[in-house]
């Protein structure tokens, strides 16, 4: 999935995340959002054996991680990433709160897409999701 969008991400993560292509899989939070199709949240992605996306190329490692994957139907349009540089799990209520923006996000996607053919190119790009900095709420 290329990244779209990130909000309080560091130039330096933002570097290693464009520079490193993040297909489905096991080895990170959005990957993991995206093979299993559901919502994916580690309290310390640091300590997931099978976590290893970004690990020795960044010195700020990602700990909390939250990934809730935007679909229609079973079909993925993308990821919404969100994580913390600190152990701290994020409540049900902001998970609940991420998994709305996620239906949300794809049911407009699919309202568009009929009315825009390109954007429904860009979905099947996997363009729509990516990592977001959490600011944070201490």
């Amino acid at each position: 999935m290329d990244v779209v969008a990130t909000h309080n991400a560091s130039a330096a993560l933002r570097a290693v995340v464009d520079a490193h292509p993040n297909p489905p899989g096991r080895h990170g939070g959005s990957a993991r959002a995206a093979l299993e199709r559901r919502t994916v949240h580690f309290t310390d992605a640091q300590a997931d054996p099978e976590y290893t996306y970004g690990l020795g190329v960044y010195d700020d490692p990602v700990h909390t991680v939250l990934a809730v994957p935007m679909l229609r139907a079973d079909e993925l349009l993308g990821v919404i990433f969100i994580y913390r540089h600190e152990v701290r799990s994020f409540t049900d209520g902001q998970i609940a709160l991420l998994e709305t923006f996620a239906d949300q996000a794809a049911w407009s996607n699919s309202v568009h897409a009929r009315e825009a053919p390109g954007l429904r190119r860009g979905a099947e790009r996997g363009v729509y999701g990516g990592p977001i900095g959490a600011p944070h709420d201490g």
